[in-house]
Parts: structure tokens; C-alpha cells; sequence
């Protein structure tokens, strides 16, 4: 179970069957993430669960539309900033 709790699996807006079926096939819950859309089109995604020191993987269509790859793009970005940010720290300490 200790190898479990090392990676989180989060699903896209248009992909939670499939996250959900990955998850229950690995015997692990599915990430808590929140999508937020307003009213000019932008969105914002955040993570409800801490992901430090997890293996995070993302599981999100890119089709039909390219609102789709922004949303991954935003995930995308959210976890390298969270990794830079680890990997900038161990080198100042």
C-alpha cells in the first residue's frame, strides 16, 4: 500500500470515467481537483490535496476542443512551478 500513496492520478473535466475506472482498477481514490469556469470563458484549476513528494499523473483529453489543452496546460504548468520550486529549495539548503 506505502507504493500506492506515492503517485496521486487527477482527471480532466472531460475524462473522469476513464481517471475513474484507472483509479478503481489500481485500488487508489481519485485526485480532488476543482475546475472553476466563469462567465468570459477563463477558467482556473485547483488542486484540493496536497501533491508534494507525489508522482502526479494527469489523465485529459486534448479533443475536440482546445479548451481541453488549456486546461492540461494550466495542470501542466501548476505541478512544474511545484517542482521547480522543490528542486530551487534543495539546492539553496
Amino acid at each position: 500500500m506505502s507504493d500506492k500513496q506515492q503517485f496521486s492520478v487527477f482527471s480532466g473535466t472531460n475524462s473522469q470515467y476513464l481517471t475513474q475506472k484507472i483509479c478503481d482498477e489500481l485500488g487508489i481514490p481519485m485526485g480532488k481537483m476543482q475546475v472553476t469556469h466563469f462567465s468570459d470563458g477563463e477558467f482556473c484549476v485547483r488542486y484540493e490535496e496536497s501533491i508534494r513528494g507525489h508522482n502526479v499523473y494527469l489523465v485529459n483529453s486534448t479533443n475536440p476542443s482546445s479548451e481541453n489543452l488549456m486546461e492540461l496546460l494550466l495542470k501542466l504548468t501548476f505541478i512544474l512551478q511545484l517542482r521547480w520550486n522543490k528542486w530551487v529549495l534543495k539546492r539553496l539548503l
